[in-house]
Formats: structure tokens, sequence, C-alpha cells
């Protein structure tokens, strides 16, 4: 008897496995037949008849005015806005090395050959690798206006650096604020050189 049970296990354990096997697939295409309906609803929302162009301006006033809406929340509200936020660079171009690198690297990714505003506060520069603010100034080609403030470099360290070398065409606007080796706090009242390029 108990021989007769211990055959049966390994094609009970098949049936089982593909019964498994058969209800994930049921219930994946329930998810995406859930996720078809969700969007079909969202589409008759007032706000889905505006034109993109539209949204895009909306979304451009909310990212950099005083209320501010990060692009990474505007395009997990729905399948319609992530795909506008997307593919809008614009949303993207306002940058700072207070984000996180991942969020940097997202910034940068999704911008594509947008214009970057930039807000660059580096403590110290790195000889043995980049750090976020160098993330940000390897693209220097594609800055019209950034705000870069260093502490505690040196203008040897800078000027090793491949993106001092870089050519700036679009740059319109510079703020430095800068001060050489030593105490951050004994620098940080000197106020900040502006240049505006027209």
């Amino acid at each position: 008897m108990i021989s007769t049970r211990l055959r049966r296990l390994p094609r009970q354990r098949d049936v089982v496995k593909q019964r498994i096997v058969d209800t994930e697939e049921d219930i994946l295409r329930q998810l995406q037949k859930l996720a078809r309906l969700k969007q079909e609803l969202n589409s008759t929302a007032l706000i889905s008849q505006l034109p993109t162009e539209m949204l895009i301006t909306i979304f451009l006033f909310y990212s950099s005015g005083p209320l501010y809406l990060s692009p990474i929340l505007l395009a997990h509200v729905c399948h319609s806005w992530r795909e506008i936020s997307l593919g809008a660079p614009q949303l993207w171009s306002h940058i700072s090395t207070a984000y996180e690198p991942e969020q940097i690297y997202y910034y940068l990714t999704h911008s594509g050959n947008a214009i970057l505003t930039a807000n660059v506060f580096c403590l110290h520069l790195s000889d043995d690798g980049q750090d976020a603010s160098e993330d940000i100034l390897d693209q220097l080609s594609r800055i019209g206006d950034i705000s870069l403030s260093m502490y505690n470099v040196s203008e040897a360290q800078i000027t090793q650096k491949s993106w001092a070398r870089l050519s700036t065409p679009n740059l319109y606007r510079l703020e430095l604020i800068c001060s050489p080796e030593g105490s951050v706090t004994a620098q940080l009242g000197t106020g900040a050189l502006v240049y505006h390029f027209l």
C-alpha cells in the first residue's frame, strides 16, 4: 500500500505543478485585462481630453514652480502620464546634486538632448572616480544655466578633470561659488560671482 502511494507521488506532483502554472497564467491574463480596463477608465477622465502639449506645459509649470512636483512623481500617476512625462525631455532638464545618484542618472537619461539647468554642490573632487557632481559636469556642453558651488577644491584638481576642458556652447548663465582648500565654514560668506552670457 505504501509503495503504491509512493509511486503515485511523482504523478501527483506533476499534476499539481501544472495546475499552479495554469493558475499563474490565468492570473496574469486577468491582471492584463484589469490594466487595460483601468487605462480605459483613465482615458474617460476630463484631464485625459487635454492635448499632450497642454499637459506637458502644465507638467513643466509644476515641475519647476513653487509647488514642485518631480517628473518621477508625475510619471507614476497613470500609464498615459508616464508615457507623456518620459517623452518630454524638458521635464527632466532641471538637475541637482541634491538628488540621489540613481535620480541623477535617471534625469540625465530622460533629458535626452535638452539644455540643462544644473545646481552642483561639491565639497571635494575625487581623484580616483566620479561622484554625482562630476556626472552632471560631464554634461557641460548641454548646460545652459549652472550654479556651481565648490569648496575645498584646488585649481589643480579642477584642471585635471576632463569636464574642465569641455566646450560650453549653450551656457548663458554661470554662478560660481568657489573656495580653495581649507575651511568650508570660513569661506561660505564670501559671496558668488554671477556671469550672464548674452
